[in-house]
């Protein structure tokens, strides 16, 4: 096969071969693939793809919050934006995510239900042993 795709299982659906670490996509339900990319290999080199890295991005004043924060209920409540001036946009989310008062806030509101993630190669590879360039730039893009 050249391609790459990508399946979502509900949880307990799980294919058997899956669970048991020996997976065989070919035997899957069709269903549950949410992307597929194939490759042509004669118009595709070698170097179509470097290693990848898998990342969970859970950045909480990104550009869209941190852009729209003093527009929120959340800036009146924090005492966090401009109208108050100690601070402007993303700045100010950032400073209530590190204020301990957000932490009551954040475990009501602000949560990631990932029951895991596996990652394969393909039989008869090597797991690649190498260190995250995002981990090597201490998180920046």
């Amino acid at each position: 096969d050249h391609n790459v795709k990508m399946w979502h299982f509900k949880n307990g659906q799980e294919p058997a071969d899956l669970l048991s670490d020996q997976p065989r996509p070919a035997t899957w339900d069709t269903n549950a693939l949410m992307s597929w990319m194939p490759f042509v290999p004669s118009t595709c080199s070698g170097n179509t793809f470097a290693p990848q890295e898998l990342i969970f991005n859970i950045e909480l004043c990104g550009d869209y919050a941190g852009g729209t924060w003093d527009k929120t209920p959340l800036s009146y409540y924090t005492g966090y934006g401009a109208s108050f001036g100690n601070c402007k946009g993303p700045e100010c989310c950032g400073r209530w995510v590190e204020d301990a008062r957000s932490n009551k806030y954040m475990e009501q509101y602000a949560f990631f239900d990932v029951d895991y993630v596996k990652v394969f190669t393909q039989e008869g590879q090597e797991t690649p042993h190498i260190v995250s360039k995002t981990y090597e730039r201490g998180g920046a893009a």
